[in-house]
Order: C-alpha cells, then structure tokens, then sequence
C-alpha cells in the first residue's frame, strides 16, 4: 500500500496534479488513514514559492513542504522538474528513497528514468508520461482549461520482472485511489516514445516562432514544421525498434488540437520567460540518435541551429 508520497518539483506538472494528490491524502487522513502528500524543497525554494501568493485559476492553495533534511523514505517519490533539475532533484531526494520505494518521473524527454535508476539501484522506477495539459505558470499562480493525463506502465524489458510488476500494481491501487486522471498502458514503449515525439513537434514549433499552441493548431509554417520535426522524431523511434508511424503522428496531434489556443507547451514559456530550453531533450536526442542511425534529419537540426542557446 502506498500512503507517503513526496514530489519532487512544485512548477507547473506538480501544482497541476500535487493539488489531486494532497487533496486525495486528506480524504484518506479523515477516514482513518495515514496518507500524506508533501512537496520537497528547500526553505528558500519554499519561502520564495509562498511569497508569489501560490494558486491555482485564481484560487489561493496551500501545499505541505518538507526540507531535503526532514525528508523520510516515502511510498512515492515523483519527480516533476525541468531536465536541468534532475542532478539537484536526486541530490535532494536521497533521504526519501529507500529500498522498495516507487519512483516516477514526468520528466520530458527519453533518459529521466535511467538516470533514476542509476542513482537509486533499490528503487523500483515506472516509466510515465503526462499529457493533455494546457497549464500556464506564472511565478507560483497556475492556470489551465485542461488538466491532462498521466499514463503509466514498465517498458518491454521489464515486463516478465516480478519485483517491477509488484511496483506497479502497489501504484495502479495508488492512482486509482487518488483519482488521478490516466491509465495504465500495456504498451508503454510506444507511448513514451509517441510523446517524445510530440514534444519534438510541439514544444519546438512553438519556441521556434515564439507563439501559442494556436500557431500549430491552424494550416501554416508552424504546423507543417511541427509534423516534419515529429516524422523525423518517428524515424529515430523506430530505428530504435520502437514502431510508431503517421496515424500516431495524427493522434497526437489531434489532442494539440484540443487544448487552449491562447496557452503555450512548456518550451515556449521558458523562452520568454527567459529560461533555458530543454533543447538538449527534443532536437539534441534526434541529432544524437540520427548519427548512430545514419538517419538525415534537416528539420531537427534547423531548429536546434535557431534555438541552441536560447534564441529565436
């Protein structure tokens, strides 16, 4: 049974769904059950987050914080940083990973979780991803339409692992319990990847002409780039033994049509809010897989030629 949980990271994914995730653990402490949910982070991380008068479309919310110092082992950890945070995140997570512990990142890109696995070998790490979501942060004020999904599963390799499959059920009660929105896949190789290549497109498009999902939601430059950059992000996939094609290109742009045309993927929030671009996860990944492939990928390389360093 999981009933402590920390998340690792209070931006956009962890307001997002941190507020599902406290919320369900004080329905559980007032039935008789011992649940908590807390946010990991330093005091001044926390005294910063608390002086932007943390909420969530409009409504003041109030999170519990635990300090990397006061943090015990938990049930759960979950890692909702940008890419550049992991090293500091796991750093910080060490008193709150112990043997047995589940572990979930809704990190983007395709490396999160082995990097989890490597600095905690006597974790048990489910591989995950969150989509759907059109959230717009600000300092620590959080808007969205959409609240998203988060699907979860074991990648091929660990499908016949007991120890992962007992993880993993002790999670599925977890999410259904919380009432988080999602599944669990039984593919989820094809779906971690699908949703990498989402980002290639999406993510990349909209940083690249600095404008909101609603430029790729409509026939023109951007969303012709944002399908050529995912065909090349499918042409890797698949190289790598992953088989994905054009109708999951269709799908995953068709959810990008549903989502607020007036809010921005996560890449462009960081250009103009001035931040550095996970560039590195997206075009960096494709260029690396490419060359070990052989593989020509024009579109990856003109973005990340306009983007690398973090101009447009």
């Amino acid at each position: 049974m999981i009933e402590s949980v920390i998340c690792v990271g209070h931006g956009a994914l962890g307001m997002l769904f941190g507020q599902i995730w406290q919320a369900a653990a004080k329905r559980q402490r007032a039935a008789g059950g011992a649940a908590s949910f807390a946010f990991l982070a330093t005091t001044e991380r926390q005294l910063c987050f608390l002086a932007g008068g943390p909420a969530i479309n409009g409504k003041a919310v109030d999170f519990a914080f635990v300090t990397p110092e006061e943090a015990r082992p938990a049930d759960l950890v979950i890692f909702a940083v940008k890419a550049g945070a992991l090293a500091e995140a796991i750093r910080d997570a060490r008193g709150a990973v112990a043997p047995g512990t589940i572990l979930l990142s809704l990190l983007n890109g395709v490396s999160s979780e082995d990097h989890l696995r490597l600095a905690f070998p006597e974790a048990h790490v489910l591989t995950a991803t969150a989509q759907g979501m059109d959230a717009t942060r600000e300092g620590s004020r959080l808007s969205y339409s959409h609240l998203g999904t988060i699907t979860y599963g074991l990648r091929r390799r660990e499908l016949e692992d007991a120890q992962q499959q007992a993880a993993l059920a002790r999670f599925a009660d977890w999410f259904r319990e919380t009432e988080t929105p999602g599944a669990m896949l039984a593919d989820m190789e094809r779906q971690y990847w699908g949703k990498f290549m989402l980002n290639c497109g999406v993510n990349q498009a909209c940083a690249y002409y600095n404008g909101p999902y609603g430029c790729v939601q409509v026939p023109g430059p951007a969303r012709r780039l944002m399908r050529a950059a995912m065909e090349e992000a499918c042409a890797v996939a698949n190289a790598e033994g992953v088989t994905l094609g054009g109708e999951d290109i269709d799908r995953w742009i068709a959810l990008i049509d549903t989502l607020d045309p007036a809010g921005s993927p996560s890449m462009r929030q960081d250009l103009v809010a001035g931040r550095p671009l996970e560039l590195e996860l997206f075009a960096g990944t494709v260029l690396e897989l490419a060359a070990r492939h052989g593989i020509d990928v024009p579109v990856n390389r003109r973005i990340a030629d306009r983007l690398d360093g973090g101009g447009a």
